[in-house]
């Protein structure tokens, strides 16, 4: 799950194609028994750091494909912002 994201950073981060838009699928979330938490906080994890320093970068958008998930997400990501801060 790391690689594929750090790839599509450094893609959506290259000053060249000037992206201003992303959307990153959750694909395999919970797939195969791997628990649907730690896999949405390594997700997360890699989305903010691969691209927090994207310059020209506006909107990322997380694709998810279950209600559960989404709610997963959102506290996910509410912890994440909260220890940001």
């Amino acid at each position: 799950m790391r690689l594929p994201r750090r790839q599509a950073a450094g893609i959506a981060c290259d000053p060249i194609y000037s992206i201003e838009t992303i959307a990153i699928p959750g694909i395999s979330i919970g797939v195969y028994g791997y628990p649907v938490r730690e896999a949405t906080r390594i997700a997360l994890g890699e989305t903010v750091a691969s691209l927090s320093s994207c310059s020209s970068l506006k909107l990322v958008r997380l694709v998810l494909f279950s209600e559960e998930t989404l709610d997963i997400y959102r506290t996910e990501l509410s912890v994440l912002i909260n220890r940001h801060r």
